[in-house]
């Protein structure tokens, strides 16, 4: 008579002696899994974890990266901020003498370290255009630092035939109007000259000299 199927199975599966582990495999869902039975089947798993001296090193290493990668990362917000400011500029100057030209109206630009600001059809009065007939506003907070060459230009006009003038102070003049954007938050030069000429061609360019920002 031969034996039933589950009476052989531990046979088949299971060694056992005196001096070794016993081990069983039994099936599972997605193959076998080893069981092991015996005085050796504990693993002692180690959790040790940083001595204050790695930290020490590691803090180190981290202080010596920022000494390096922060300098350059501060010179990078600063040029973003010019090339963005730069971008509005030439924008608005654009702006003005196409508005001017299609318009056949004229058009003000009046510059100051805080921003600039553009008018149509200006009224002079004593302090600049009236604000009624603002078409334009842009202010430029610090550390961006903006001026206009030339120094004494305080309204520049775009006339119907696309040419430019300075209209104050004194008798009006064509020009060529340069804004400088500067940025006093890094030492390295990053700034930007956005030139127009006095027919309206509009150029920009970063400072080749070290100094023209930071003298």
């Amino acid at each position: 008579v031969f034996p039933s199927v589950p009476s052989i199975l531990p046979a088949i599966f299971c060694r056992l002696s005196g001096d070794r582990r016993a081990t069983k495999v039994h099936p599972s869902e997605k193959g076998f899994t080893l069981v092991t039975f015996g005085q050796d089947m504990s693993v002692q798993a180690s959790n040790r974890g940083f001595t204050i001296f790695e930290l020490m090193i590691a803090v180190a290493i981290a202080a010596v990266i920022a000494a390096f990668a922060i300098p350059g990362f501060q010179d990078l917000l600063a040029r973003n901020r010019v090339n963005s400011t730069a971008e509005q500029v030439a924008t608005s100057l654009a702006s003005a003498r196409t508005t001017a030209v299609t318009q056949r109206r004229t058009v003000v630009l009046e510059p100051n370290v805080g921003g600039w600001m553009m008018f149509l059809d200006c009224t002079p009065t004593t302090t600049g255009c009236t604000t009624s007939r603002r078409i334009e506003s842009h202010e430029v907070k610090a550390p961006l630092v903006l001026s206009v060459t030339p120094a004494a230009a305080t309204e520049i006009s775009f006339l119907p035939t696309g040419l430019i003038r300075q209209t104050k102070p004194g008798t009006p003049t064509a020009i060529d109007l340069t804004v400088r954007i500067c940025d006093s938050s890094v030492g390295n030069e990053v700034g930007k000259d956005v030139s127009i000429s006095r027919v309206g061609k509009i150029t920009s360019r970063r400072h080749a000299d070290a100094t023209t920002c930071n003298p």
